[in-house]
C-alpha cells in the first residue's frame, strides 16, 4: 500500500519529488510496456510501501529496449509525464484508489 508521505511528516519538496517519480513511473511503464525493471529504493516504495523516499530511480532494461531507442523516446515520456502538472502548479496523484492533490506543493521549500 502506497502511503501519502506528507502524512509521514516528510517536507513539501520531498513530497513534490515522490509525486513527480511516481508519475514518471507511470509513464514509462505504459510507454516501453514493462520492458524497463524498477530496482533499488524506488522499487521498494513502489512494490512494498516502503516509508523511504528516494532522489533517484534504477532501472535495468529487457534487451529488446535499445538504448538507441530510449534516446529518442525518453524526452517525450518526461513532456507527457509533466504535462500532470496543473497550471496552477498543483499535482495530481493518486494512492490506494483515491485522488489527492496539493497546491502547496508549487511554493517548495527547503529541508
Amino acid at each position: 500500500m502506497l502511503y501519502d508521505p506528507a502524512t509521514e511528516g516528510f517536507s513539501p519538496r520531498m513530497c513534490a519529488i515522490d509525486r513527480c517519480q511516481m508519475g514518471l513511473l507511470r509513464e514509462l511503464a505504459v510507454h516501453y510496456n514493462f520492458r524497463l525493471f524498477l530496482k533499488g529504493g524506488m522499487a521498494m516504495r513502489a512494490l512494498f510501501g516502503s516509508l523511504r523516499l528516494t532522489k533517484d530511480i534504477d532501472f535495468e532494461r529487457a534487451a529488446s529496449l535499445s538504448i538507441a531507442s530510449l534516446r529518442k523516446t525518453l524526452p517525450q515520456v518526461f513532456r507527457k509525464s509533466s504535462a500532470a502538472r496543473r497550471p496552477s502548479g498543483a499535482y495530481r496523484y493518486r494512492y490506494e484508489g483515491h485522488s489527492n492533490h496539493d497546491s502547496s506543493v508549487a511554493g517548495g521549500t527547503t529541508e
